[in-house]
């Protein structure tokens, strides 16, 4: 399966494989434990250089069975050091339960000091993820960036009248 290969905070409650799904080639991530801990991921990472300036698009269809918790598409942008400088996992946009094949996709801005890139499906608990059709692509500035911002655009509430 390589360059993919099982990561997350339990990778030994999961296990990944390929498999032919409804004519897809796919990989698949599904939990073995009865009580998964954390989460798995089917992933792979690579450095950024090329990618430096650029709105990066991660798009994949996906199919679940069962997922008691929940999974998403993730991407994330790294720096030589300390916490990551563009993450998006689909947390606010988890995909649980039976679902048949869709189209999802995550896009990041990765900057001038980034060096890797990583990215994957991940699952959190029990339940099953297939996942197809996967590409990687450069995308203007008019798709917009997936991932939540933290900071707001602007100050406000200076006077403290809003509740």
């Amino acid at each position: 399966m390589k360059p993919w290969f099982l990561a997350g905070s339990h990778p030994q409650d999961y296990a990944i494989s390929t498999e032919l799904v409804d004519g897809k080639q796919c990989g698949r991530l599904a939990s073995t434990a009865s009580q998964p801990g954390g989460f798995g991921t089917l992933m792979q990472g690579f450095k950024a250089d090329v990618y430096h300036g650029k709105r990066m698009r991660l798009t994949g269809t996906v199919k679940t069975i069962d997922v008691h918790s929940w999974a998403g598409l993730w991407m994330r942008v790294d720096p030589t050091r300390d916490e990551p400088l563009a993450f998006d996992n689909m947390r606010d946009r988890p995909l649980s339960g039976t679902t048949d094949w869709q189209t999802y996709e995550v896009v990041l801005d990765v900057p001038v000091n980034a060096t890797r890139i990583a990215f994957g499906i991940l699952l959190r608990g029990s339940g099953q993820v297939w996942l197809s059709e996967v590409r990687f692509e450069e995308v203007d500035d008019t798709v917009l960036v997936t991932a939540n911002s933290k900071a707001a655009d602007r100050p406000g509430n200076l006077d403290f009248s809003a509740a």
